[in-house]
């Protein structure tokens, strides 16, 4: 009988360090992805469209609302050749109200600046309120 039940703890321990082992794998390839996006985004974005629940607004190339990131977390929002705003911006990764799958977030130092789900595909980057928001937005930047 004791010999089964040193068997039963060896089997638990091993469970266990499974599991550590898996959150130390997972938060690693959180970091990578993190970094990966990071510099997915770094560089130069011009707005093209902005939409909300009510209305949809398209801009010209040449518009001059640009937003930059740089890879060491900079973050600038220009008009024209106007700074407007210069500060820091935080990457995280989470499920958003739904839960069904990891979303990457964006918060800048910006004051009153909300969370953002930024996405990249091609020369496109998105930021869209994530869904726990009734009256979301969603912005679209192509690369300059």
């Amino acid at each position: 009988m004791q010999r089964y039940g040193m068997l039963n703890c060896q089997i638990n321990m091993k469970n266990i360090l499974g599991i550590i082992m898996m959150f130390a794998l997972l938060s690693s390839c959180k970091k990578d992805n993190l970094a990966a996006i990071k510099n997915e985004i770094a560089g130069t974005w011009e707005l093209r469209s902005s939409a909300t629940y009510s209305a949809v607004n398209n801009f010209p190339p040449g518009n001059g609302y640009i937003i930059e990131f740089g890879n060491n977390n900079s973050y600038k929002r220009k008009k024209q050749d106007t700074l407007l705003f210069e500060g820091k911006y935080t990457l995280t990764q989470k499920k958003d109200c739904y839960g069904t799958a990891l979303q990457t977030f964006i918060t800048t130092t910006q004051p009153n600046s909300q969370e953002f789900i930024i996405a990249v595909i091609k020369d496109t980057l998105t930021l869209n309120t994530s869904n726990c928001l009734s009256d979301g937005a969603v912005s679209e930047y192509t690369r300059k």
